[in-house]
């Protein structure tokens, strides 16, 4: 994930060391800050906290950074499911990014 909370409840990108809140699940997160692949978040625990979520690539991620940080992964509910969209867009249109 591009985005975690803080302690304070702020959405922020991962730095390194870091370690946060996941907005969805409220587990664990830990910052992901190598050299190859774009800095992100990644649950402590294997745990799936979404279970529409699929493993991130670079690709992924690199579309995510396009967007301002309050249209992308905002958690959505409908018919008592909530899922973590990828980017709401205007008007609340749900984009998900898919590469294959």
């Amino acid at each position: 994930m591009y985005y975690a909370q803080s302690e304070l409840g702020e959405k922020i990108s991962a730095i390194k060391h870091g370690r946060a809140i996941c907005p969805f699940c409220k587990g664990v997160v830990i910052a992901k800050c190598g050299e190859i692949v774009h800095h992100h978040w990644a649950h402590q625990s294997n745990k799936k906290c979404d279970e529409w979520h699929d493993v991130e690539s670079d690709w992924h991620l690199k579309w995510k950074s396009q967007f301002s940080k309050e249209y992308v992964e905002v958690t959505i509910e409908k018919n008592d499911k909530r899922h973590r969209a990828d980017i709401i867009g205007y008007q609340g249109i749900v984009i998900e990014l898919q590469h294959s």
